[in-house]
């Protein structure tokens, strides 16, 4: 499903409200995330890299090229970074065990 760019409030929101412990983000649900590019603005001092990541992931990895987010993209992209950041988990268990 492809959304546009322009119009992207509610990802913005489901993306902020899906975030565990969101409330310690300097971040203003309502005005901060009146669409994805305000929710990467905002993001920019937040002091949470991981969920920087996945926004820009989403921005960056996900548009079309015409004004239109991929969401299918996005979640696929989002799986990939989730299966780095397991063998990334694995790699330090490894060694701390090792």
């Amino acid at each position: 499903m492809n959304i546009d760019a322009k119009d992207t409030a509610a990802l913005a929101r489901a993306l902020y409200d899906a975030m565990p412990d969101n409330d310690l983000l300097p971040i203003d649900r309502d005005k901060d995330c009146a669409s994805i590019d305000t929710l990467d603005k905002a993001l920019v001092d937040a002091g949470d890299p991981l969920f920087k990541f996945a926004v820009r992931e989403i921005i960056e990895g996900a548009a079309t090229g015409d004004g239109q987010l991929d969401l299918d993209r996005a979640s696929e992209l989002l799986e990939r970074a989730i299966d780095d950041l397991q063998r990334l988990r694995d790699a330090v268990k490894e060694f701390n065990e090792g």
